[in-house]
């Protein structure tokens, strides 16, 4: 979410910078499941007033996009983990990313950081159904693999991804 909080009494959003490190402040001690977890008041800086002199607000959990929060996950977990690197030695999702996640992750840091968030991207094809389409949790086609591995054992996935030609 972004740290932004609507005010009761005039309904006008507030979103600052001092908020803004409030919040960072809480989320580096309890993760940012804080936002959901506390009430607003415990997010907002103390005696925290909005301009018309209200001070009862709502949280907003609303996403600015979800392209755009994924794209900053490499300044949030590879900047913050000693045990990562940055930039990350390799980013590894589907075809459809390169419109998403792999796009917005390059725009955030080169308009951040002057540079790219990953040395290589490794991009694979979908997996396909029985009837050659793209195996998606939204048309309800795909096959979990925690059925795979109750059945057959996890040794199968191991196999069958390790013989794919990712390329093609």
């Amino acid at each position: 979410p972004i740290p932004a909080f609507r005010c009761r009494s005039c309904n006008t959003f507030v979103f600052d910078p001092p908020v803004i490190r409030h919040v960072e402040e809480i989320f580096a001690q309890r993760g940012s499941d804080a936002w959901y977890e506390l009430p607003s008041r415990e997010l907002l800086p103390s005696g925290f007033r909005c301009a018309c002199g209200g001070d009862e607000f709502d949280t907003d959990n609303n996403i600015l996009d979800v392209w755009f929060d994924a794209g900053c996950s490499h300044e949030a977990v590879l900047r913050h983990r000693s045990d990562l690197s940055w930039p990350a030695d390799l980013y590894v999702e589907a075809v459809d990313q390169h419109r998403g996640w792999f796009q917005v992750s390059l725009i955030t840091s080169v308009a951040t950081r002057s540079e790219a968030p990953y040395r290589a991207v490794l991009t694979h094809g979908l997996i396909l159904d029985e009837a050659a389409k793209k195996m998606s949790k939204s048309l309800g086609n795909v096959v979990a693999p925690e059925e795979i591995i109750k059945t057959h054992g996890a040794e199968i996935l191991r196999l069958l991804f390790a013989s794919v030609d990712y390329t093609a």
